[in-house]
C-alpha cells in the first residue's frame, strides 16, 4: 500500500513540474486543462479532463481521445483500470470501457437509470460498480443491477463508493454510510 501511495505522490509531483512548463504545452498535452481523474497502468498514465476528453501518456508521448475518436463525452468524471487492464471512464452522459482501441458505451438503454456517472470502482470478483446521480449499479459483465430507493436504498443521492479488502462495497449517500456486502 505504501508503494502505491508513494507512486501516486511521485506522479502528482511530476505532473506539477511538467505543468509549469507552459511554453512546451501543445494541444495533445493536458497540462493547461481542468483535470478531473488520473489512473495509472504500468508505464501508462491516463488523465481525464472536465471538457477536453481523455489523455494517455505512453513513452513520453501524449495522445488525446475525444468524442471524435469514440469517447462517449469529453467531460470525464472518473477513471478506473479493471483487473483485466481495461479502462473504465465515467462521463456526464454515461460510462465507457476502452480496451484494445475499442470503445464500449454504457447508457440508460444498457441498464443505467441515470447517465451522469460520478465514480467507478471494481470489486474483487471483477464486478464493476458505477455511481450515478440516482443510485449505484453493479455490472457483472453480463447484466446491470441497480440499487436505488425503490429497492431498499434510503437515499438516491450517493456521493462516494469504494470496495474494501473484505470485498464489501462502502457507499456514501448524502447523509450516512452504508456497508454493502457482496454475495
Amino acid at each position: 500500500m505504501k508503494a502505491k501511495s508513494l507512486q501516486f505522490l511521485l506522479l502528482i509531483f511530476l505532473l506539477g513540474i511538467l505543468c509549469c512548463e507552459k511554453d512546451k504545452v501543445d494541444k495533445n498535452e493536458p497540462y493547461d486543462k481542468n483535470m478531473t481523474a488520473i489512473a495509472t497502468q504500468g508505464n501508462i498514465v491516463w488523465v481525464g479532463t472536465k471538457g477536453n476528453g481523455l489523455y494517455k501518456l505512453e513513452g513520453g508521448e501524449w495522445i488525446n481521445y475525444t468524442n471524435s475518436e469514440g469517447l462517449l463525452s469529453n467531460q470525464i468524471s472518473s477513471l478506473v483500470i479493471d483487473n483485466e487492464g481495461k479502462l473504465w471512464i465515467g462521463t456526464n452522459i454515461g460510462g465507457s470501457k476502452f480496451s484494445n482501441d475499442v470503445w464500449t458505451r454504457y447508457v440508460t438503454s444498457d441498464g443505467l437509470v441515470n447517465e451522469y456517472v460520478t465514480c467507478i470502482t471494481e470489486d474483487q470478483q471483477n464486478n464493476i460498480w458505477i455511481l450515478t446521480q440516482e443510485g449505484f449499479f453493479k455490472y457483472d459483465h453480463a447484466e446491470w443491477f441497480g440499487y436505488m430507493i425503490h429497492n431498499g436504498l434510503f437515499n438516491n443521492i450517493i456521493t462516494a463508493i469504494a470496495c474494501d479488502h473484505n470485498n464489501e462495497i462502502w457507499v456514501g449517500p448524502a447523509e450516512g454510510l452504508i456497508k454493502f456486502p457482496i454475495n
